[in-house]
């Protein structure tokens, strides 16, 4: 793509001058790479900042373990000028490993406005790294949530789709690699997300129940039966060490609250 363009900014949360000192040298040679440093800041404090700091049109995240698919930004722009009534708009993902080989991928559908609800509401669509976000929408709906720590992205997708009734446009093309290990902390992380969406659910209803029709709500339930099963599912398949293990206590912890 022609220089001036797009724009790379770099938030930098972390407490020492690791990330920096890599990228003083792209800083240098490129004026289109911007770096902002915010101590202690945490993913959706980080992601705020950068869509406040932004100069384009579109907001396109990418986690530090992620990567685009040559000529993706291209690929992305050129589904959003051709469809100017969506506001957000999504790929698919190759899977990729710690050393970056494809091992895998993950393909997602295209759904009308009813299926596109139910869809969102069960569950997270794609991955946040495969997400292209026109400026207007985060008018619409707000920021990200800086006090979710494990599944901002898909909090902020129910309040744009629920909440503000925008539509997703599917871009049916792999244009994101999506690394997923054991040793990642985000594939730790996910163990929990059951627990934390269904606490996101509880939340969002007595928000926005409000403003939905009530042929949809009766379809956006919230099962305590169904997150337990999810979490002991994803526990048993990461295979962690029992009781000495901190990730194994926490798991306990959820249970425990959850039912009392």
């Amino acid at each position: 793509m022609p220089r001036g363009t797009y724009e790379i900014l770099i938030i930098d949360g972390s407490t020492n001058d690791l990330v920096r000192n890599f990228v003083a040298n792209y800083l240098k040679k490129y004026n289109f790479v911007r770096y902002i440093k915010r101590s202690r800041c945490n993913l959706p404090e980080a992601l705020n900042i950068g869509i406040k700091n932004m100069r384009g049109r579109f907001f396109k995240q990418l986690d530090d373990d992620d990567m685009l698919v040559s000529g993706a930004i291209k690929k992305y722009l050129e589904y959003a000028n051709k469809h100017k009534d969506y506001l957000i708009f999504y790929s698919d993902a190759y899977i990729i490993d710690e050393h970056g080989n494809i091992v895998g991928n993950e393909d997602e559908d295209s759904y009308n406005k009813q299926k596109l609800i139910t869809t969102i509401w069960s569950r997270s669509i794609g991955f946040p790294s495969g997400y292209l976000i026109n400026k207007d929408a985060f008018k619409l709906v707000g920021m990200f949530n800086s006090k979710e720590l494990v599944a901002e992205d898909w909090e902020w997708r129910l309040r744009a789709i629920i909440g503000k009734k925008l539509l997703m446009y599917h871009i049916p093309i792999r244009l994101i690699k999506y690394r997923r290990y054991k040793g990642q902390k985000s594939y730790r992380q996910m163990i929990y997300a059951p627990y934390e969406m269904y606490k996101i659910r509880k939340q969002f209803l007595s928000t926005y129940a409000h403003n939905i029709d009530k042929s949809i709500l009766k379809d956006l339930k919230i099962s305590r039966v169904y997150v337990v099963a999810s979490v002991i599912k994803r526990y048993i398949e990461f295979k962690l060490r029992l009781k000495e293990n901190k990730y194994y206590r926490r798991f306990i912890r959820k249970i425990e609250l959850l039912f009392s």
